[in-house]
């Protein structure tokens, strides 16, 4: 099997190293995205922020009608 390639490694060519270099740079940008979008969640819960909208989401619904829409889920 002297023309096979099967099982070697080859050189990368240019286009692949560039497409690898662009992938790990799209890949690190959603990796900070996420990691920030989670440090503000942590902060907002920190700080309350996420209780008072509960809260207040909630008060919305304890009247009879919010009750009954409650014990029928």
């Amino acid at each position: 099997m002297r023309g096979s390639s099967l099982g070697r490694l080859h050189e990368p060519r240019a286009s692949e190293s560039a497409q690898a270099t662009l992938e790990m740079a799209l890949c690190t940008v959603a990796l900070l995205g996420m990691i920030l979008g989670v440090a503000v969640i942590w902060r907002a819960a920190e700080r309350g922020v996420l209780a008072r909208l509960v809260e207040e989401a909630a008060s919305h619904g304890l009247d009879v009608a919010g009750a009954i829409d409650a014990a029928l889920f």
